[in-house]
C-alpha cells in the first residue's frame, strides 16, 4: 500500500466551492482508498492505495469529485515519501517561516519546460524569490515588503508556466508530513 497526499485546488477558499471535510473523506472512501484522513479545511487528503500510476489516480479522483460535487476540482497527488523529499529540498534553508517571512510550494502535475521555468524565475526580486525544481515551485515571500500585493500568486505562476497548480504553505506541508 502506497501512502499518498492529495491537494485540491480552490476549495473552501473565500466561501466558494465549500465542502465539509467529512463529506470529502466519504468521497475518497467511496473510491476504495484506505486510511483516508483530511487535514485542515483547504483540501488536503491523506490516503493509501495500491495504485502506482499517479495520473490514473488523479483522473479517478477528479471524476468522482465531479460526480459528487457537480463542479470540477483540480487535483494534485504526491506520494508521502515524495512530499517529505520536497520539504527537505526547500531551497531557502536560511529563512525561518513566521508571520513576515513565508515559504510556499506550488504543486504542478507536470514539469514545466526549462524556458518557462526561467521566465518565471526572472520575475524574482528582493521581496519574492521563486525557484522551480521539477514539478514544484518554491516561493519565499517577505510580507513586510510585499504587503497584500504579492507578485507570485497561484494564478500568476499558472499563467507564466502554462500549467495548473495548487499552493501550500511550507509549515502546512511539514504538519502533513508528520501525520503518517
Amino acid at each position: 500500500m502506497i501512502k499518498y497526499v492529495c491537494f485540491l485546488r480552490g476549495i473552501n477558499v473565500g466561501g466558494s466551492k465549500v465542502i465539509k471535510m467529512e463529506d470529502l473523506r466519504k468521497i475518497f472512501e467511496s473510491l476504495n482508498l484506505k486510511d483516508v484522513q483530511t487535514f485542515i479545511q483547504s483540501g488536503n487528503i491523506l490516503f493509501g492505495s495500491p495504485q502506482k500510476d499517479i495520473k490514473k489516480l488523479i483522473s479517478k479522483i477528479e471524476t468522482r469529485l465531479y460526480e459528487a460535487l457537480d463542479y470540477e476540482v483540480d487535483v494534485t497527488v504526491r506520494e508521502m515519501d515524495a512530499l517529505k523529499a520536497i520539504i527537505r529540498g526547500n531551497p531557502f534553508p536560511g529563512i525561518i517561516p513566521d508571520k513576515s517571512n513565508k515559504i510556499y510550494v506550488t504543486f504542478l502535475n507536470e514539469t514545466p519546460s526549462a524556458g518557462k521555468s526561467e521566465v518565471l524565475q526572472s520575475f524574482s526580486y528582493d521581496a519574492e524569490t521563486v525557484i522551480v525544481r521539477g514539478s514544484e515551485v518554491y516561493l519565499s515571500v517577505d510580507k513586510k515588503k510585499t504587503g497584500n500585493k504579492p507578485v507570485f500568486t497561484n494564478n500568476f505562476i499558472e499563467k507564466k508556466l502554462g500549467l495548473k497548480g495548487t499552493t501550500r504553505d511550507l509549515n502546512t506541508l511539514i504538519k502533513i508530513g508528520n501525520l503518517q
